[in-house]
């Protein structure tokens, strides 16, 4: 018996924002793990909105910001398991979004008290203008 999905969906619907994003706030990493060896997909995707041509508003799936990779969700929903297991697959955490921010941005800013702990023991660089370090400090987890 074989078993059928249409892969072209999967592939359409990647532009806007793929299953891997979602999968990344379910903080399994058996579905990652599934999602990333049965359909291929790129560990660094990036959503891409379109506007709606009968309304000025955004669709996006998530309501994120243009350019959010896997990571980023992760990072935004506190989702550290996902989080871990992306970067062990090589995803990139310093993609930025349309706005400049990047998963570490999104894990210092939304992240638990666990993410916290993890992106400071794991990072330990702050970039020019100390972003990163901003971020803690708002972080109302911190």
């Amino acid at each position: 018996m074989t078993n059928y999905f249409p892969i072209e969906q999967l592939e359409s619907s990647s532009k806007k924002g793929n299953i891997l994003h979602l999968a990344s706030i379910t903080n399994s990493t058996t579905t990652l793990r599934l999602i990333v060896e049965i359909f291929k997909l790129d560990i660094n995707s990036q959503m891409h909105n379109e506007k709606n041509k009968y309304h000025e508003s955004e669709i996006s799936p998530f309501n994120l910001p243009n350019k959010s990779t896997p990571i980023y969700c992760a990072g935004l929903f506190s989702c550290l398991n996902s989080f871990e297991y992306l970067l062990s697959l090589g995803a990139n955490p310093l993609i930025p979004d349309e706005n400049g921010n990047d998963a570490i941005d999104m894990a210092l800013t939304y992240g638990d008290e666990k993410m916290i702990n993890y992106i400071s023991n794991t990072y330990s660089f702050i970039n020019s203008n100390g972003k990163y370090l901003l971020s803690l400090v708002k972080n109302v987890h911190a």
